[in-house]
């Protein structure tokens, strides 16, 4: 090892140790934190490959570990995708409604546990969810698509239309929205 790297590497040492003093951690709980986000980056990396079984797995570990609270909410409602995708509904919504709890603010979460509700049959908790999301997000072109989705089950399809127009002008090329 050269004298640059022993130098190099003598910083990291010292800046991790200012850190734990300074933010009153101890070494393990560190390695905690480590481990837990380097299992939320595999549990992602998984589910981009759309190997959903694998991904959570990686999250489940990344949720036993002591990770902030930021990383927890990421991490639920990802493997509550995941769980949607291999069509396990209540998981996905507790997920969802986990990460929810957190970070209230996560439109996209709110978006697909509304999806979930519809397909369950509860309009109004889906409703519930999509206005929430879309107040929180008023472009969340698949949020406003669904609402209007939702409206044309109830025949109200003047709100239904608002909706369309509204998902084609954040998003011009939502196929969806002009079928």
């Amino acid at each position: 090892m050269n004298k640059g790297t022993k130098t190099a590497l003598s910083a990291v040492a010292a800046t991790f140790v200012l850190f734990v003093a300074v933010m009153g951690y101890s070494v393990y709980q560190v390695a905690g934190f480590v481990a837990g986000k380097g299992a939320f980056d595999k549990g992602y990396a998984a589910e981009y490959r759309r190997e959903y079984a694998a991904a959570i797995v990686q999250f489940d570990l990344a949720l036993s570990k002591p990770i902030t609270r930021y990383w927890r909410a990421y991490a639920l409602e990802n493997r509550a995708y995941c769980y949607q995708e291999l069509r396990r509904r209540a998981e996905a919504i507790r997920d969802y409604s986990d990460a929810l709890r957190l970070k209230p603010e996560l439109s996209e979460a709110r978006a697909d546990r509304g999806t979930l509700y519809e397909g369950a049959g509860q309009k109004d908790l889906a409703l519930d969810d999509y206005n929430e999301a879309i107040r929180l997000n008023p472009n969340l072109t698949r949020a406003l698509y669904r609402r209007g989705m939702t409206y044309m089950g109830q025949a109200a399809y003047a709100k239904a239309r608002s909706d369309f127009r509204e998902a084609i002008r954040s998003f011009p090329n939502f196929e969806a929205a002009f079928a």
